[in-house]
């Protein structure tokens, strides 16, 4: 459970400045996306906010993103079980998709009020 909700928020963590960047382009219908302008709106948030801006509503995140990864990294082995279980013919990459989409609708279904903090 700790592992699987510290591997999802250092990821999260690593890419957190680029999905700010993107956030403000999806909130934003008259900024049109480009890789020069997200660098400039990049600089622009270092200019004006420091290196911190980057990271801004970082906190909110994480409190979806660590429940979210703990709870799917916990249930993905047990789903695999099941599936196995109940499929025994199945290769294996349809088991491991299988689990892993039953690993996100039980992580999705348990810790979708979290994203109300995002918005």
């Amino acid at each position: 459970l700790v592992c699987g909700g510290l591997a999802g928020s250092a990821a999260k963590t690593v890419i957190a400045p680029g999905d700010r960047i993107k956030i403000l382009y999806q909130t934003d219908a008259s900024r049109a996306f480009t890789w020069k302008g997200a660098w400039s709106t990049g600089r622009d948030i270092l200019d004006s906010q420091g290196l911190r801006g980057l990271w801004r509503g970082h906190g909110a995140t994480l409190l979806r993103v660590m429940p979210y990864s703990a709870t799917s990294f916990c249930v993905f082995d047990p789903y695999k079980a099941k599936v196995r279980e109940l499929a025994p013919g199945l290769n294996e990459v349809s088991v491991r998709f299988l689990a892993g989409a039953g690993a996100g609708i039980t992580a999705t279904t348990l810790t979708y009020p979290f994203d109300l903090f995002r918005a």
